[in-house]
């Protein structure tokens, strides 16, 4: 598991890979499916715990509706978001401040674009880069997990070991070894590092009075020379509809920048 401000490491290497770009030619426009890291298949024979049918409920719930998200940690980027599920569409900005970049993410249907404000990539300074997602080792490294759940919340869904309903609250534990790079804060170096912890991450859910998921925040055990660090997602404007328009202006991704994404 990797606390939020572990994840800026991809965003730093990709600054000084893509600042060393040469003028190349550009590669042709291509789409493809977002190649993200699967997670491991949940057991057949694992029962629901109690109190995460309405957890689960509410995650369904915001996937069939706009809504617009803000991540935060105690340390590290904060990202903020909205995406449009049933469309697949989603913007997303994420500040990484200790290195003075700003990470932008815009897909539109099965285009998709990423800017880097506060590196000098030649020919694409200032530029929206598109780029092919299959292309990518994993979209993790540009903090979402697809564009139709960013931040990873069906992952959860399918990793919970126990919940309780108190009220507008739903406390428990999740599997880390079960959601993949697909969360944001979760990667498998630190799930190794954590051992048995990894298996039982405590989350916070927060619904309002009709059962929507309004936050969910969880906290990353100590590991290694990593402290504890709680993550909260908070959602918004659910139902309000989004408009994401394809950004300019474009130069296409060629290998050298696809070499610096994938730093």
């Amino acid at each position: 598991m990797r606390a939020l401000h572990r994840i800026a490491v991809p965003f730093v290497a990709a600054a000084a890979l893509l600042a060393g770009c040469g003028d190349s030619s550009p590669s042709a426009d291509a789409t493809g499916t977002p190649a993200t890291t699967a997670a491991p298949a949940a057991s057949a024979s694992a029962k629901p715990a109690a109190g995460s049918a309405e957890f689960e409920a509410a995650i369904a719930d915001l996937a069939t509706k706009p809504y617009a998200f803000l991540t935060k940690a105690k340390s590290g980027p904060q990202v903020k978001g909205s995406v449009d599920p049933t469309a697949g569409n989603m913007a997303q900005v994420a500040d990484v401040p200790a290195i003075k970049l700003k990470a932008s993410v815009t897909v539109v249907g099965t285009d998709y674009y990423v800017k880097l404000d506060g590196v000098q990539i030649p020919g694409a300074t200032n530029k929206w880069i598109h780029f092919d997602p299959s292309k990518l080792q994993s979209l993790n490294k540009l903090l979402i997990n697809t564009a139709q759940d960013p931040t990873g919340l069906t992952l959860i869904a399918k990793a919970i070991v126990t919940a309780k309903k108190d009220g507008t609250k739903i406390t428990g534990t999740f599997d880390a070894t079960k959601v993949g790079d697909g969360v944001g804060g979760i990667g498998a170096d630190s799930v190794a590092a954590l051992a048995e912890k990894a298996k039982a991450i405590p989350f916070t859910a927060t619904l309002d009075a009709e059962g929507k998921l309004t936050a969910l925040s969880f906290t990353v055990p100590e590991h290694g020379d990593d402290k504890a660090d709680t993550m909260t997602t908070t959602y918004s404007a659910v139902g309000t509809a989004v408009k994401i328009a394809k950004p300019t202006p474009v130069v296409e991704a060629n290998e050298q920048i696809y070499a610096g994404l994938n730093g």
